[in-house]
Formats: C-alpha cells, structure tokens, sequence
C-alpha cells in the first residue's frame, strides 16, 4: 500500500505550535531584543543571558542570568536547571564566544545563530574598494577566502569573524542566520540613519556611495 494522501482540497492536519524554553544570549538591545520581544508574544518561556550592564525596565516578563562569556562554564547548573529546548546567540563574534557557549549549555538543543552579511566575499571586498560577485547575495554566494577583516583595523575586533562563529556552531547542528545591514527599533548603530531621515524628510533623491548601496 502507498502513502496515504489526503483527498483533493482536503486540509493536511494543523499542528498546534508548542511554546518552547529558550535561552537567548544577549537579549537586551537591538536584534536580541527584538528576538526577545517576538518569543515572549508567542508566549516562549525564556531565560536571557547577559553581562547585565543593560537591563532595560521594559523588557518582557522573563527570567535573567548575568554573566560573562567567558565564565559560562561556571553556570552549567544554572542552565540545565532552565530545562532549556532551544538557545539562540545573538553576540558569539569570536571563535572563543561561540565556543564558550556550546560548552556551557546542556546537549540536544535547537540552535541558532545571528552572523552576518560580512561572511561574503564580495562584502569582504568593498574593505579593498573592488567588487567581486554579483548581488543580490543568497546562500550560495561565495565567502570571504580570508580571515579577520577588520585585525589591526578596529580596536577590540582582531579576532572578530563570523566564519569562525559559524564553524563552530554549524558543527553542532545550529542555525545560521546571515543578516544584511538591519534596522529598526532599539537600533544603536544607527548605520543606516543617513538613508532614513531623508527619506522622513520626503526626499525623493538619496546620493550615497556604492558601498552602502551594496550593504
């Protein structure tokens, strides 16, 4: 006997969505708060973990674990205890940070990941004012051949790259999620202002350079 199927113009059985126990690391501002924001409409259960310098009063109802990256290990206890099914790190920018996470949360979760657009090589290549592949980027778009983009460029970013992020998580099973250039509520960075404001002032001609365009 074959599969069954249903009928023509039958509807396949709802599954109901179940709410989960998630971890969020770096919760607190930007994209981590807005993650935080959706997961606790849906009604998730979640325990956000972070240094707790920021610590907003209008954060949703949830629990909250401060530390430091690098001392996770030391809170195994604490994040077994949450029972956790899923954990999402929106600030692993280093090989350490990614890897500093994955040795602290119990096995068999559902990961994610936030990388970046900087993965690409032809992002890679505006830091060299050439151009590489065409855009739009997908999945398959070729990234960077080289490591660290910004080592002895920025203070604090030598051993930045997502590719090592990536690596690491990707080998455990995670979701990657590759974001562009984002904006919206609690955005500190502010990079793309130069655009929005005119276009609140009602501009209808924006001149800007190719490399935000790319962006």
């Amino acid at each position: 006997m074959g599969p069954h199927r249903p009928d023509r113009g039958q509807k396949p059985p709802r599954i109901e969505n179940r709410c989960l126990r998630v971890v969020v690391f770096g919760g607190t501002r930007f994209i981590g708060r807005a993650i935080v924001e959706e997961l606790s409409a849906a009604g998730h259960e979640l325990l956000i973990v972070h240094r707790g310098n920021l610590e907003p009063d209008d954060m949703p109802p949830s629990q909250h674990l401060h530390a430091e990256r690098m001392d996770l290990a030391a809170h195994r206890d604490e994040l077994a205890g949450f029972d956790p099914e899923a954990a999402i790190d929106c600030r692993a920018l280093t090989r350490a940070d990614s890897e500093a996470v994955l040795e602290a949360l119990p096995p068999d979760l559902r990961l994610v990941v936030i990388s970046s657009i900087d993965v690409y090589r032809a992002f890679g290549a505006l830091n060299d004012d050439r151009e590489t592949d065409p855009v739009p980027l997908d999945e398959s778009s070729p990234v960077r051949p080289a490591r660290y983009p910004y080592r002895g460029k920025a203070p604090g970013l030598d051993d930045y790259d997502k590719l090592d992020v990536e690596d690491v998580y990707l080998a455990a099973g995670a979701t990657s999620v590759r974001l562009p250039m984002v904006y919206g509520p609690h955005d500190y960075q502010l990079r793309e202002e130069f655009i929005l404001r005119r276009l609140r002032a009602g501009r209808d001609r924006i001149p800007f350079g190719s490399g935000s365009w790319l962006a």
